[in-house]
């Protein structure tokens, strides 16, 4: 993990990506009616163990 305690603004700092994420989001909808499942997969590269997380979501509606 970077450590920003011994940084002075003469110091280069490089690009340093911290997570990577995935999204992936679906339409269905019959009618009026709708549904959205959602996938959210992130990976935190910091971090020793756990670095690995997951979030799924379900949105539904109604169109009138």
């Amino acid at each position: 993990m970077y450590n920003s305690e011994n940084t002075y603004l003469d110091d280069e700092l490089k690009f340093q990506p911290l997570s990577l994420t995935f999204f992936l989001r679906s339409e269905y909808s019959l009618g009026k009616f709708y549904f959205q499942p959602q996938l959210i997969l992130d990976y935190y590269f910091p971090a020793a163990e756990k670095n690995f997380s997951a979030l799924l979501s379900f949105n539904a509606g109604f169109i009138f």
